[in-house]
This record gives structure tokens, C-alpha cells and sequence, in this order.
């Protein structure tokens, strides 16, 4: 607040108006009943320089007023704001001047809400169709996010070439400021978020939490980034090189991309949607088009409803209430079903019920999970005695299984008969303790195959579960 207090001086307003000043988020800000969002015009400036084009931000707000995004016009207005939005135009300037100059209203909900996901059936094969409606849900809730107290991740999860890639391309290209990150350093990201209010894609999303200083900083700040106030500390330099604490927001939508599964706290903050590869090829081979009308007339439709609607959204939101979707799973569901409800009774009964059935089989999960807990134990007994990573023919682990000296002999004891081989090789992959196919190697002149266990990585994995 100096720099504010600062220019207040300068301005000759009075002091008192400091402690009355309401700060805003100028990429997506909810305040005093209006909606606010910023756009850039190009403008000729003439300086030292000479003549150039540059990009100047403006406020848009719902009341349809444009005002430059300046410290002392937004004091006089009785706000503030310390935070810089830079992002591309998503919103046509054409679209934006007709939206400030005309007496139209909102562009129909339901009319957005058919084309995104006619784009998600285009483009994807989602198995279950409720999919492509949670999405588009998701999506439309994007230019909503700052009203709500917290917003869900989306978790694609499943093998290669099952189309989680172009999924998530899409989904931000379509969402509030998307933003794929490839690579990106914790500080661009955690920018990117405090001054765009930015949707984030983010690809192999296994590796946060990792032991690499950036895997684990942005695992920090999207652990964090679920709830709305919460601020990540970082020191930068100043005048006079010297460094103050600055505190960065990290609440912004996000969806993650992997094969494997992800931090287990990130987990409980996500929406996990398991795709599978299609057998239509039509729809695999089909690329996004990014040039297609239709979708930037769905970002022009999404950025007309925020400045609309929002106000609807909002009461549906703080009124909505489920005595049946519970704890963390509300939480994450009562944004979706508030968007959900404002398009119709319908959709939000549909929605409802696949809440209720995700919710049902995330408690499968975790019973799934105790059963993995089992299967890494008993293999923690067998390799009791390696220091190193041992060949263990597949028969020896079956046996093992069904020994009477595995502490969990009769939990297995219904596969007795059974295809035990393939299913202690599918569950091993599946909790991260092999890779690919088993080995072969020749044990007393006979060909064997099995797979190589190593003690230290099932001790990792173990805990990783205990701790889920």
C-alpha cells in the first residue's frame, strides 16, 4: 500500500480515502455487482521514440464503462490494484466495442454451453458422454472462478495416445486465459496465475512433487492453487537492490495430464477423468483447427455471459446445497453444478447423479488402494533379504502369494485357480513398481521370465499409498 499511499500524495485526494480503497484482480474481478475484466487496445504513441503502436489496458466492466487500467483513475474510483495483466486479446476488440456500445444482453447460455461441447465430441472421444458435459461445465466456469471459494482441477489420466494431450490443448484454448505450460519455470507460472487469473494446462503432471527444486515448488503452488486466498512468498529486488517479500496468488482453474497417477494431496483436490484410446479414427486423426470461426465465436460467447450472467451464477452458487455430495467431493462439485444449474433443471440432475457415482467410486478406490497396500507389503516381505534390485521368476511370486508365510496369504487366497500371473503383473504396473513387459533370463538352463523388484522403489511406492 506505500506505492498507493504514494500516489494518493501525489493526487492531492484525500488520506482517508486509503483506508476505503477496494482492491481488484483486473484480469477477472467480481466487485460491488459488477463483473470486470481488462482488454487491450492498440494506440499510437508519440515520445523520444517517435511514433509507435502500443498495447494499452482497459477495464470492461458489465456496466459497460472503459476505463484505463491507471493507478490514479482507479483511485478516484475508490480501487486498486497492484497486479499487471498481460495476456493475448483473447476477446475481440470488435466484440468488445460491441458489447460496450450496444444496448444488447447476454448471448444465450445454453447455445455456449452446446457448442463447447459439440467441440469436445468433434474432437474427442470422451467413452461416457457426461464427460463432455462436465467439461464444457468446467470451461464456462473458468470466466467464473474469482466468485467461487474454491475451483475443482480436472486430472486426465490414462495411457498413451488416449487423447489427454489434445484434450487439455483444448480445453484451454477455449478456457479463461488457458495457458499450456511446457516447461514452464515456477516464476513464470506463479506470474502468470497472481496477474492473468490464468487457466493452466499442465502435461505430466506425475512429476510435481519430484525431486527437482522446480517440480517441487510447482507442486507447492498448485497443491495450493485449488482455493481462492491463497499466496505463495517470494523474495524479489527492488530499489537498491534490495529484496522485500512479495506475495503471489496461486488460485486459478487448472488440468492436469499423465499417465501415471499424481500427488495424492493434488489428487483429492481434482476431478479425475480416465480416457481411453479410441478405436474411431476419424476422431483421433481429427487436429484442432485453432483458425475455426466457431471457436473464437465461443470465446467471444464466453467472455459476454461473464459480463452478463455473473450475478445469476453468483446466487445460484450461494444458495445451491446437497445433503448427499459431501466434504472435499461438494467442494469440488458445487462449482460445476452451480454452472450446471444456471443452463437447466436438467443437466444439473444429470450432473448431480454422476457426482454422486464418482464420489461412490473414488471410495472403491481407495479400498483398491488397501488392496495395492497389501500386494506392495507381502512384495516387501518376499524381497526382505535383497539390498539390490533381484530377478524373481514369476511363479516364485505367485507362490509367494498364496505361501502360507505371506502376512496377507488368505486376502489373496481367491485367486487360487485363477490367472494370478497376469494379475500380480497388471497390478505392479499399475502401482509404479515395474515398467513395460516382463523379462526373460535363464535360470538353471531353463528360459524364465519375471521381472526385476527393487526393494527401494517398493518402499517408496508404499509409502506414497499409506500416505493417499
Amino acid at each position: 500500500m506505500n506505492k498507493i499511499n504514494e500516489i494518493v500524495s501525489e493526487i492531492k485526494t484525500e488520506d482517508s480515502l486509503v483506508d476505503n480503497l477496494k482492491e481488484i484482480t483486473p484480469a477477472q474481478c467480481f466487485i460491488d455487482d459488477m463483473a470486470i475484466t481488462t482488454a487491450f487496445f492498440s494506440e499510437i504513441q508519440d515520445d523520444n521514440k517517435g511514433k509507435r503502436r502500443v498495447k494499452v489496458p482497459y477495464l470492461i466492466t458489465s456496466n459497460k464503462d472503459k476505463i484505463k487500467l491507471d493507478p490514479e483513475e482507479l483511485l478516484r474510483r475508490g480501487y486498486y490494484s497492484e497486479r499487471n495483466p498481460n495476456y493475448d486479446q483473447r476477446w475481440q476488440i470488435s466484440e468488445v466495442k460491441k458489447f460496450i456500445c450496444s444496448d444488447s444482453t447476454a448471448v444465450s447460455k445454453e447455445v455456449v454451453f452446446e457448442q463447447i461441447k459439440n467441440q469436445y465430441k468433434k474432437y474427442i472421444d470422451c467413452g461416457d458422454e457426461r464427460w463432455s458435459d462436465v467439461l464444457a461445465c468446467w470451461v464456462i466456469g473458468t470466466y467464473f472462478h474469482r466468485i467461487f471459494a474454491t475451483y475443482p482441477y480436472i486430472h486426465l489420466n490414462g495411457n498413451m495416445e488416449a487423447g489427454k494431450s489434445k484434450t487439455m490443448f483444448l480445453t484451454m484454448l477455449l478456457s479463461f486465459n488457458g495457458e499450456m505450460s511446457v516447461n514452464s519455470s515456477p516464476s513464470y507460472m506463479i506470474r502468470t496465475i497472481h496477474d492473468n487469473n490464468a487457466s493452466c494446462g499442465i502435461d505430466e503432471a506425475e512429476k510435481l512433487g519430484g525431486g527437482g527444486d522446480d517440480e517441487k515448488v510447482l507442486g507447492a503452488i498448485f497443491n495450493s492453487g485449488y482455493k481462492k486466498g491463497t499466496y505463495v512468498g517470494k523474495s524479489e529486488k527492488g530499489k537498491n537492490d534490495k529484496w522485500t517479500p512479495k506475495r503471489f496468488e496461486s488460485y486459478s482453474p487448472k488440468i492436469f495430464g499423465g499417465i501415471k497417477r499424481i500427488d495424492s494431496t493434488l489428487a483429492s483436490r481434482s476431478i479425475t477423468i480416465t480416457m481411453i484410446r479410441t478405436d474411431n479414427k476419424e476422431i483421433k486423426n481429427r487436429e484442432i483447427n485453432t483458425s475455426d470461426k466457431v471457436l473464437q465465436e465461443i470465446i467471444d460467447g464466453l467472455h459476454n455471459l461473464m459480463m452478463t450472467i455473473h450475478l445469476d451464477i453468483r446466487d445460484i452458487y450461494l444458495k445451491i446445497e446437497d445433503t448427499d455430495i459431501l466434504g472435499r467431493e461438494w467442494e469440488l462439485w458445487r462449482p460445476i453444478l452451480s454452472i450446471a444449474k444456471s443452463i437447466s433443471s436438467e443437466l444439473y440432475q444429470k450432473l448431480r447423479i454422476f457426482a454422486l457415482e464418482t464420489q461412490a467410486q473414488k471410495k472403491d478406490i481407495m479400498s483398491d488402494d488397501t488392496n495395492v497396500i497389501k500386494l506392495l507389503e507381502t512384495i516387501l516381505e518376499m524381497t526382505a533379504d535383497q539390498l539390490f534390485p533381484t530377478f524373481y521368476t514369476i511363479s516364485s511370486i505367485a507362490d509367494f502369494f498364496i505361501d502360507i508365510k505371506s502376512p496377507y496369504a488368505n486376502d489373496f487366497a481367491w485367486m487360487i485357480g485363477k490367472n494370478l500371473k497376469r494379475w500380480i503383473g497388471d497390478e505392479l504396473r499399475k502401482a509404479g513398481v515395474i515398467n513395460g513387459q516382463s523379462k526373460q533370463q535363464k535360470i538353471d538352463g531353463q528360459n524364465t521370465r519375471g521381472y526385476v523388484l527393487d526393494r527401494e522403489l517398493i518402499v517408496k511406492r508404499l509409502a506414497i499409498y499409506r500416505q493417499s
